[in-house]
């Protein structure tokens, strides 16, 4: 591989695991009392957090 793709491959690498982390931060900050997470998808997407369902996970 030569070197540029190697680099792309770890920059998009970083920017998933910052959005994933992003995630977490914005459920906890949402999270005051327990709630299902077909709510919480609902609050996030109120607040322009694009998550998809199936990021939401116990």
């Amino acid at each position: 591989m030569d070197e540029k793709r190697v680099d792309d491959e770890i920059l998009i690498g970083h920017v998933q695991e910052i959005r994933r982390g992003s995630v977490v931060l914005a459920c906890l900050a949402v999270l005051r009392e327990p709630r299902y997470g077909y709510a919480l998808l609902g609050t996030l997407r109120k607040a322009g957090i694009r998550v998809d369902g199936n990021t939401l996970y116990p």
